[in-house]
């Protein structure tokens, strides 16, 4: 569902010289299949075959038969916990633009968000000594961002732009009885953050023109971070800092533009990217660690026609 008033079909806001206002809201719902899920999921029938069971299920269970047997867990039990994967969003924004006289366009966008999610794909030891994927997950994403503009005069743009997200488990997911301390102290999660998820994100830049060129400098920010679910490993925040040159020159058939661009200016070093689960046990050993991009120069040429 979208919401736009009228304005939404005049030229862009940051053009007008008076004040305008666009209101938009939209609402989702969606239902993914778990990897695999969908393949070959047998019928509910507690008299199945193992043979019926995915070739990897089957194996990874006849592999751990005994630990699953020893807390009374079965093969179509296990393969009877897979389930959709579900979401729901909703997220309203508005954009406010006005002139002042003298002072040039400005231009605010605030925006908020809530989404729900459940039975997300979970891979932890429930308190068999063995860790394994479940539809467990229940998690709530809320957060909001505020993008301003500024254009004092036709020559410059400058931008900013905030951002709050908060992800967080909305309860624990289950172990066993007689599960140990720790297992039971590493499901603990409800109220914290999902790992890899920062709570602040940040940006400022602007864009100069004269003539047929055009500088934009552009400073990033990502606020620290957590790389496990139990919080054991922290991963600070970061800045970045990149240049862009950008010329163009219109030929009698053509229009060529000759740009160059530094990203990370000051070759910080950091975290980019991290390979890790939604539940993250600093127990597993399955999430990587890529640092971020060092600085880089590129250049390019083209000619639209």
């Amino acid at each position: 569902m979208t919401i736009v008033n009228s304005a939404a079909n005049k030229a862009p806001l940051i053009n007008q010289p008076r004040t305008n206002m666009i209101v938009d809201a939209g609402l989702a719902r969606l239902a993914t299949p778990t990897p695999s899920a969908a393949a070959a999921r047998p019928p509910a029938n507690p008299a199945i075959d193992a043979s019926a069971i995915q070739l990897a299920r089957r194996v990874f269970y006849q592999m751990n038969a005994a630990a699953f047997a020893a807390k009374g867990i079965t093969a179509n039990q296990l393969w009877q916990q897979i389930k959709l994967e579900t979401s729901a969003a909703l997220d309203a924004g508005l954009r406010w633009t006005h002139e002042v006289s003298g002072l040039g366009v400005f231009s605010i966008e605030p925006t908020g968000y809530v989404s729900r999610n459940d039975d997300k794909g979970v891979t932890y030891d429930p308190g068999i000594g063995i860790q394994y994927a479940q539809n467990v997950g229940q998690s709530l994403a809320y957060g909001a961002q505020l993008l301003g503009r500024w254009k004092p005069i036709d020559t410059l743009d400058i931008f900013a732009s905030m951002s709050y997200d908060r992800n967080v488990f909305v309860s624990n997911p289950p172990v066993l009885a007689g599960a140990s301390a720790a297992t039971v102290a590493g499901a603990n999660v409800t109220g914290t953050q999902l790992p890899n998820v920062p709570e602040w994100t940040a940006a400022l830049g602007g864009t100069w023109r004269y003539g047929d060129f055009a500088f934009t400098p552009v400073a990033n920010f990502t606020g620290s971070r957590w790389r496990d679910t139990t919080r054991t490993q922290y991963l600070s925040g970061y800045a970045t800092v990149d240049l862009n040159f950008t010329y163009q020159f219109k030929l009698p058939a053509a229009k060529l533009e000759a740009s160059l661009t530094i990203s990370n200016l000051f070759n910080a070093q950091y975290i980019g990217f991290m390979n890790n689960s939604y539940f993250q046990q600093s127990t597993l050993t399955n999430a990587f660690y890529y640092p971020g991009a060092p600085r880089a120069v590129v250049g390019k040429i083209a000619m639209k026609f």
